[in-house]
């Protein structure tokens, strides 16, 4: 099974979510059809979706990523996460009404 996206969307910001989602991206070119031509299909399916933005992080989920990614060290990632903040790169939040992040 191959994907075809048409429109990068969040996955430009979120390079890591195709794999995520497991999808797996046609990297070959269709072959050319004549009109009137006929050829076997196995088999069709067909989903339609589109992007959504990436899920809020928790502050720990975000040190967790710096530190996995090399960003900062120990003493140095309170001040990178103030600068993100200062910078509004980011904007913190406490849990909605529910409960729930956002």
């Amino acid at each position: 099974t191959y994907h075809h996206v048409v429109e990068r969307g969040f996955f430009y910001a979120t390079p890591w979510k195709p794999r995520d989602l497991k999808l797996e991206e046609i990297d070959w070119d269709m072959p050319e059809m004549a009109h009137g031509q006929q050829f076997k299909v196995d088999e069709v399916t067909l989903t339609r979706d589109t992007t959504k933005p990436p899920d809020y992080l928790k502050e720990s989920e975000l040190v967790a990523l710096m530190d996995k990614n090399g960003i900062g060290t120990d003493a140095s990632i309170p001040q990178h996460v103030q600068n993100v903040v200062d910078r509004h790169y980011v904007m913190i939040c406490g849990p909605g009404g529910d409960g729930q992040r956002g």
